[in-house]
């Protein structure tokens, strides 16, 4: 089986823009349906730098009225972008190719979430929808992340991380599958990164090699 961009997505992400921190280069990130910079995103919502970027550790849970909501299963946000102080920004990528139409990903991803049958207190739904705030609940609503003992409150844009051929079938902006998002292309932050030969680089960086080695097969 072929590793698939999908498999390390997340990582590779929280890298280029780790990268593109360093350069001062957040500014070039912009949503390809509103234009805001991730960089203005960081600073409105009142993120204390140099932020971290976190792949696939932050857990959800939601808080209102004095309850508090976990997330169902084990799931994490992609990328986290993580300040210094208690203020975070969370990225969902979707990279695939294929059933990425408007009305295919609302099935697969927007789905609105419910409240679990579990006995304790468990929303059950994607993490597209729940940062989405596609909620059986109303109110004062807070979502935080947790990464061991740190939590940061959650902004309300969130960042979805697409291809540059799904976007190009979701350019009417109120047919879009989602409300809060903010949409950015990971062609855009391969670009911003390096060229082709430095994306390459990276990616063989993430995946490593010698699997035999760290796997402990015996030939």
């Amino acid at each position: 089986m072929s590793i698939k961009l999908s498999h390390v997505g997340e990582v590779l992400i929280a890298e280029m823009l780790t990268q593109s921190a360093l350069r001062r280069q957040l500014n070039q990130f912009r949503c390809a349906v509103t234009g805001v910079s991730l960089a203005d995103d960081i600073q409105n919502q009142g993120l204390d730098l140099p932020a971290r970027f976190i792949a696939d550790e932050a857990s959800l849970s939601l808080r209102c009225g004095g309850n508090t909501y976990s997330c169902d299963g084990a799931q994490t946000v992609d990328v986290l972008c993580a300040g210094q102080n208690d203020r975070a920004i969370a990225f969902e990528a979707k990279l695939g190719k294929t059933r990425m139409s408007v009305p295919e990903f609302k099935k697969r991803f927007a789905v609105p979430c419910e409240i679990s049958r579990h006995k304790d207190a468990r929303l059950r739904g994607s993490m597209v929808a729940v940062l989405d705030r596609a909620l059986p609940i109303s109110g004062d609503l807070q979502i935080t992340a947790s990464v061991a003992d740190r939590e940061w409150t959650v902004a309300k844009p969130w960042w979805l991380v697409i291809r540059a051929t799904t976007f190009a079938h979701w350019r009417v902006p109120e047919h879009l599958p989602i409300r809060h998002a903010r949409v950015l292309l990971f062609d855009q932050i391969a670009r911003t990164f390096g060229s082709r030969d430095e994306f390459d680089e990276l990616v063989k960086r993430i995946i490593g090699s010698d699997f035999g080695s760290r796997w402990d097969l015996h030939f």
